[in-house]
């Protein structure tokens, strides 16, 4: 009896029995499921090796457990491995995944743990581990560094400053910046829309130029507006003419490159108004004229013989072409922003009036006005290749399009869009406005459109594709002026850069 007793004692006791009724009244005995397989050590072993790689860690907890049950280990095995993984130290089954399905009998009551949301298949059936070289996932060949760096010198704001002071880094990091690919790259990225940085403006109540961006700034302190007169501001460049000298200012503002040139003899006597263009003679698209050579148109008005004439200046051969006039009754050019369309510059006159400076047949020609009176216009290019002009009248903005029949070759002005302001700008500053709401300027690489507002002095940026709006700091508003807009360059000037950040 005591060697039964023995034996007895040294196995673990059956587990007992949920009792419940029957039918006649008495207790019947429950079956209880099967406990569940014990863990393979072969597939958690290959399993915490999979989970181990190091570009495996990378990816989501979702993924790696997918990827364990398609290669056929069960919830118990993947989440043993998991264990193994957080914790190194262990290398054997946990005790307790033993008996997670363990039910006992206390005090009357039946307890059981919840049943696994997946059944598990007889060990028969299950299939071979996996060998490593399946778990395993190819790392993706690493980005190489230079690319890795310019990937992240794109995604920079596109004002200059930034670039610039990542090229100061090392030569390295230079020499990537400097790239003509890369800095083709980064225009394309940033939607080939230069930055807007600031304003020229020959108001006497601000500077000659006007910052409109924090990391950029322009001295122009010696300059007064008693001998500095703007004529235009494009592509990276100015024109501005020295009223005593008689000279003309080209500037590259970014290279801090000056070169003067010396306007015609007839260009300088008689009661003149004047006005000009600087352009890029190469004919680039991609804003990055600082390097090639340039154009610059002249015109003036003569109020004693209401004559209108033209020049063309070009720095490749550094002389200026034949002059070109026509009569302009009671009519004279001034210094506004003007449009290139095709090969033809266009410049206002007063009352409102057009006139039109062809390069190729170094001619002029009037342009009828539009069939509109407004306080005020600017001209520009439009969005269909064609002349545009904007006026305001109230609280709408009119954009005009100067279209040319394809048959008769007849010319009419067509207003092809209206802006409500009203949506735009706030309520309370236009109710408080006295003087009418007046476009100041255009920046054609931007395709913005400047408003200013009397009241306040305010002004604002319109982006014509997005209808976007916004503010321009105090310090930049204008009635009428020049947007500057430019990306980095090399060559850019240490001196003009190191001023913005202080």
């Amino acid at each position: 009896a005591k060697g039964m007793d023995s034996d007895q004692t040294s196995q673990p006791p059956p587990p007992p029995q949920a009792a419940t009724p029957d039918a006649g009244g008495g207790e019947k005995q429950l079956a209880l499921e099967a406990p569940p397989q014990p863990a393979r050590e072969d597939y958690v072993q290959n399993a915490v090796k999979f989970l181990s790689h190091p570009e495996v860690r990378g990816s989501t907890v979702v993924y790696r457990h997918s990827f364990l049950q398609n290669k056929g280990l069960t919830n118990d095995e993947i989440d043993e491995a998991f264990r193994r993984v957080r914790d190194p130290q262990l290398t054997t089954a946990s005790p307790s995944t033993h008996n997670l399905d363990r039910c006992y009998y206390y005090k009357g009551v039946t307890r059981n743990r919840m049943k696994p949301l997946t059944s598990h298949p007889p060990a028969d059936t299950l299939p071979p581990p996996a060998p490593m070289d399946e778990l395993a996932i190819d790392p993706p060949p690493p980005l190489p560094l230079d690319d890795m760096l310019m990937e992240i010198f794109l995604r920079l704001p596109p004002e200059p400053i930034h670039l610039f002071c990542a090229s100061f880094v090392s030569k390295h990091w230079r020499g990537l910046i400097h790239d003509a690919r890369f800095l083709r790259r980064f225009s394309e990225f940033h939607g080939k829309t230069p930055p807007i940085l600031g304003f020229f403006t020959n108001e006497t109540r601000t500077p000659l130029f006007a910052p409109t961006s924090d990391g950029f700034t322009l001295s122009t302190s010696t300059m007064s507006h008693r001998d500095w007169w703007v004529l235009d501001c494009r592509r990276g460049r100015a024109l501005v003419d020295n009223l005593r000298t008689g000279t003309l200012l080209v500037w590259d503002l970014m290279t801090g490159h000056k070169r003067f040139v010396t306007l015609p003899t007839q260009a300088c006597h008689g009661q003149l108004r004047c006005s000009g263009t600087v352009l890029c003679a190469a004919g680039h698209a991609d804003h990055d004229c600082h390097s090639c050579p340039f154009l610059v148109a002249f015109l003036r008005s003569d109020y004693t013989d209401s004559i209108t004439s033209a020049w063309l200046y070009s720095s490749e051969t550094g002389i200026w072409g034949e002059i070109t006039s026509i009569h302009t009754q009671n009519s004279y050019v001034y210094a506004e922003q003007t449009a290139l369309v095709g090969n033809t510059l266009y410049y206002l006159l007063n009352h409102g009036g057009i006139i039109g400076f062809d390069l190729d047949k170094n001619s002029l020609d009037l342009v009828e006005a539009v069939p509109y009176s407004y306080s005020k216009i600017i001209i520009m290019p439009a969005e269909d290749g064609l002349l545009g002009l904007a006026g305001v009248d109230g609280f709408s903005l009119h954009l005009w399009s100067r279209v040319v029949a394809s048959i008769d070759g007849a010319v009419s002005w067509t207003r092809c869009r209206v802006i409500d302001l009203e949506k735009l700008i706030a309520p309370e500053i236009l109710a408080a406005c006295i003087v009418p709401v007046e476009p100041a300027a255009y920046a054609e690489d931007a395709h913005v459109i400047f408003i200013y507002v009397n009241h306040g002095m305010r002004m604002y940026m319109i982006h014509l594709r997005s209808m976007r709006i916004e503010e321009v700091p105090r310090k930049g508003a204008c009635r009428s002026g020049f947007p500057y807009t430019s990306f980095y360059t090399p060559g850019i000037s240490i001196v003009l850069m190191l001023h913005s950040l202080l």
